[in-house]
């Protein structure tokens, strides 16, 4: 398990006082889960994912991972936990003068594993990053996609218990992105590695995580389970996220309607012709405003913004109650 508790991180600078880059951050995240961290540029999430292995220390708060206290350590104890928490980088950061081989054997090599040890790990690495042709190319001769799949294995080569995966996809094309997202999951699900993702992309939160925090400002604006998350956020910066557009509340009216969001949590509720279902039970008829179908973490949800008849709300909102499956909230105006 990783704890932070209370987590902030200030940058000096001068006579400007300073930039906090983290404000009382608190999140937790569960053994083997696949945890996405998302936000805008300049949110905090770089600066998050560095403190989780100390490569900032936090200007307050507390880092635990796997029972241990990170920040209390002294270098020696930190190097030694390490080992356990290895990370991915959005531009790979292999060894342009060593073969994909030597480059996965070099953390094992710091860690003063026997070489014929080492190669032979490194080899099994390779092949399960599905490169078990490319142990004598050099970074250079390797596709984008292909890079990441040794930094990969390299990551993995000191068995540890976390991955720390910092816009790992953000360099590559939506295919190998998502065919890196599909061995991030099965190397989780093989290996049962806990995998935290920094990324700015609601696709990649949205294929492989099972949770997700969003940070505005330094701050976590919301988290929980992505379905529950994108299906309706919360926040103003989960809204921005998730409903970019921003127009749903210019195209109704307020005089006579009030507004709600609806979320169907599976497939076969998606299906549902709710909206005639009002009209031709209950004489109700809706403005749908907007709708869409998204897969979350496996899921299927539907998502539909109504305007309701202001005289009818309460009795559309009572027989919407008894649909299973569907959650309603009402929404303000200003709600995107």
């Amino acid at each position: 398990m990783i704890e932070l508790k209370h987590v902030s991180k200030k940058y000096d600078s001068g006579a400007n006082g300073g930039v906090d880059a983290l404000k009382d951050v608190s999140l937790t995240i569960e053994d083997g889960d696949i945890y996405g961290i998302i936000g805008m540029s300049g949110a905090g999430k770089s600066t998050l994912v560095r403190c989780i292995n100390l490569l900032e220390r936090p200007t307050e708060g507390e880092i635990i991972v796997d029972g241990q206290r990170l920040d209390t350590m002294t270098p020696a104890q930190l190097r030694a936990a390490r080992r356990n928490i290895t990370m991915i980088f959005q531009h790979f950061n292999l060894l342009m003068q060593r073969t994909c081989l030597r480059n996965v054997c070099f953390p094992m090599e710091l860690a003063g594993v026997k070489k014929a040890d080492a190669e032979k790990r490194a080899r099994e690495l390779l092949e399960l990053v599905g490169l078990p042709d490319k142990a004598e190319a050099y970074p250079a001769q390797l596709s984008g996609g292909q890079q990441q799949r040794v930094a990969i294995a390299r990551a993995l080569a000191t068995d540890p218990k976390v991955l720390l995966c910092d816009e790992a996809t953000s360099a590559l094309d939506p295919k190998t992105t998502r065919q890196i997202l599909e061995l991030i999951r099965d190397i989780n699900r093989k290996l049962n590695i806990t995998v935290v993702i920094i990324t700015h992309q609601m696709s990649v939160v949205k294929e492989v995580c099972s949770h997700v925090a969003i940070l505005d400002e330094g701050c976590v604006a919301e988290a929980g389970m992505v379905g529950t998350v994108f299906a309706a956020p919360k926040s103003e910066a989960g809204r921005r996220l998730v409903f970019p557009g921003g127009a749903d509340a210019q195209v109704y009216n307020p005089q006579d309607e009030k507004l709600v969001r609806l979320v169907f949590k599976d497939s076969k509720t998606t299906s549902i012709p709710l909206i005639a279902r009002l009209a031709a039970e209950e004489n109700i008829f809706c403005n749908v405003i907007s709708a869409s179908t998204q897969k979350l973490s496996e899921t299927v949800y539907g998502s539909m913004m109504l305007g309701i008849p202001s005289a009818q709300f309460d009795k559309a909102v009572a027989f919407i109650h008894n649909v299973a499956n569907v959650q309603v909230e009402e929404v303000d105006s200003h709600v995107q």
